[in-house]
């Protein structure tokens, strides 16, 4: 069975550990998961509005239609994760690994923010650079 907090000795606290779950349709807004072991969990349609995932393990998550405004997810890994129509205004993704989100869009990203060390797939991040720059043009 798999334990949703569980003590891990390489880390203090409490460890959020999801690994496979199914959490579809939950209002999760201001959930404090940073760090969470959370590969292949099903979010889809939930809210997570101000979450904590900092540095949380995303991969190949489904996060279809879940709502991430506000949410830090810096240093987190989505690779692989399913975004599609995920709401991310807001949302720290500083450090994040997108590289093979499924269902991103450079539009999906205004708003959020994002810095050198954001990892995304080449065509997501030059059209992300294209739509920032019509923004700033005079």
């Amino acid at each position: 069975m798999t334990s949703i907090a569980e003590q891990e000795p390489r880390k203090p606290g409490f460890i959020a550990k999801l690994q496979d779950m199914r959490l579809p349709r939950l209002a999760l807004d201001g959930a404090k998961l940073a760090h969470a072991r959370a590969e292949r969990v099903n979010f889809s349609h939930s809210s997570l509005r101000g979450a904590n995932m900092r540095g949380a393990d995303l991969t190949d998550a489904r996060l279809v239609h879940t709502d991430l405004s506000g949410a830090d997810l810096r240093d987190a890994v989505l690779a692989g994760a399913d975004l599609e129509g995920a709401v991310l205004a807001g949302a720290r993704l500083e450090g994040a690994d997108l590289r093979g989100a499924r269902g991103l869009k450079a539009a999906m990203l205004a708003g959020a923010t994002l810095d050198a060390a954001t990892k995304l797939a080449p065509a997501i991040r030059k059209a992300h650079r294209q739509r920032a720059q019509r923004r700033t043009a005079p």
